[in-house]
C-alpha cells in the first residue's frame, strides 16, 4: 500500500508545527482523536469481516490510512510540545505524552491565570461552577430577570466575566443577551476532556514507581474510602439519590449512606489532575514572570495545611 502522501504530508506537519499557533495546536489535539477513533472503528471493522470470510480490502485501507495519518499527526503534536516553553517540563511528568501535553499547554494562557484556580476553573474542576443549561437560564432570567450578582453566585462565575458574556454587539445587556450567557458552560469541555484523560492515565500506570501522580491517586483513593466507608458522605449520599435511577448499582450505594465505588475513583483522579495542573501553573508562572505565583486559595482561605512540592 503506498502511504507516500501521508508520509510527505507528515514531514510539512512537523516542520509546521514548530512555528503553529495554540489554535492550530489544540485543532491537530482534536483531530489526532478523531483519527484514533476513525482507526479503532476500522479495525474493529476488519476484524468482524476476517471472521465472516467476508471482502475487507477497502476497510482495511482506510484503516491503515488513519493509522498513518495518527502516527504522523502525533509526531507533529510533539514538535509542538518541544518548542513550547513548558514542554521540557512536561517531558518529565510520567503518564502525560505529547497528545496530553499539547492540548494542555495550547488551552492554558498564562498572563489570564494568575492562580492555579482559573486553571481548574476552565477545566471544570472547581466544585463552585455549575452549568444551568438552557432550561436553567430561563427559569433564572424569568424569575430574576438581569441579576449579575445573584448570577454569579448561582454559577459560580465572576460578575466581571459574566457581564463581558453578556453584552451584545451595540454594547447593551438584553435579557436575551444575559439568558445567553448564562447558558454557556462554565468551563471548556475540550479541556476537561484533556484534563479526564490526563487522569485516566495517572490512574493507569498508578503501579509504575515513576508515576508520581499515579501514587497521588492511590493515596488519595484510600483516603477517599475510609471517609466514604466511616459515613462522612451520608448527607451528600442522601441528596444524589433522587437524581440517579433506583435500577441502578448506584442508587443501592447511595441507599446505604455512601458513594458508589466510580465516584470515590473519580475524586481521587480529579485530586491528583488538580495537584498536577497545580505544579504546572507553578512552573509556568515562575518561568514567564520570573517570580512565584500567588498561593492557591485553598491555602490562603480554607485552612489547608500546606502546598505540595512539585516532583520536578
Amino acid at each position: 500500500m503506498n502511504l507516500e502522501p501521508i508520509q510527505k504530508l507528515g514531514k510539512d506537519l512537523r516542520v509546521a508545527a514548530r512555528t503553529m499557533s495554540d489554535q492550530e495546536a489544540r485543532f491537530l489535539v482534536d483531530y489526532y482523536y478523531i483519527c484514533q477513533e476513525d482507526r479503532k472503528r476500522g479495525d474493529n471493522q476488519v476484524r468482524s469481516l476476517d471472521q465472516s470470510k467476508e471482502p475487507n480490502g477497502v476497510i482495511a485501507w482506510l484503516a491503515e490510512q488513519s493509522t498513518a495519518m495518527e502516527k504522523e499527526i502525533k509526531k507533529a503534536i510533539d514538535s509542538y510540545t518541544q518548542i513550547h516553553p513548558m514542554g521540557a517540563w512536561m517531558r518529565q511528568i510520567y503518564g502525560i505524552g505529547p497528545v496530553i501535553s499539547a492540548g494542555l499547554l495550547a488551552h492554558i494562557d498564562i498572563n489570564k491565570a494568575p492562580t492555579v484556580g482559573h486553571i481548574w476553573r476552565y477545566a471544570g474542576l472547581d466544585p463552585t461552577s455549575k452549568w444551568i443549561g438552557s432550561e436553567g437560564a430561563q427559569e433564572f432570567v424569568a424569575e430574576h430577570g438581569i441579576n449579575f450578582e445573584l448570577a454569579s453566585k448561582t454559577i459560580g462565575m465572576s460578575v466581571s466575566t459574566i457581564r463581558r458574556m453578556a453584552t451584545n454587539e451595540d454594547g447593551k445587556v438584553t435579557k436575551k443577551s444575559f439568558e445567553k450567557a448564562l447558558r454557556r458552560r462554565p468551563w471548556n469541555q475540550g479541556f476537561k476532556t484533556l484534563c479526564w484523560k490526563a487522569g485516566q492515565s495517572f490512574m493507569k500506570f498508578s503501579n509504575r514507581d515513576e508515576c508520581y501522580y499515579g501514587h497521588v491517586y492511590k493515596e488519595r483513593k484510600a483516603y477517599e474510602i475510609e471517609r466514604n466507608e466511616r459515613g462522612d458522605n451520608k448527607e451528600l449520599a442522601e441528596q444524589l439519590k433522587e437524581k440517579v435511577g433506583k435500577t441502578t448499582d448506584a442508587y443501592k450505594y447511595l441507599c446505604e449512606g455512601v458513594l458508589p465505588p466510580g465516584q470515590i475513583d473519580a475524586r481521587a483522579r480529579r485530586y491528583a489532575v488538580k495537584l498536577f495542573l497545580s505544579h504546572l501553573h507553578n512552573a509556568w508562572y515562575e518561568k514567564h514572570f520570573g517570580t512565584k505565583p500567588p498561593l492557591p486559595y485553598p491555602l490562603v482561605h480554607l485552612g489547608h495545611a500546606h502546598f505540595i512540592p512539585s516532583p520536578v
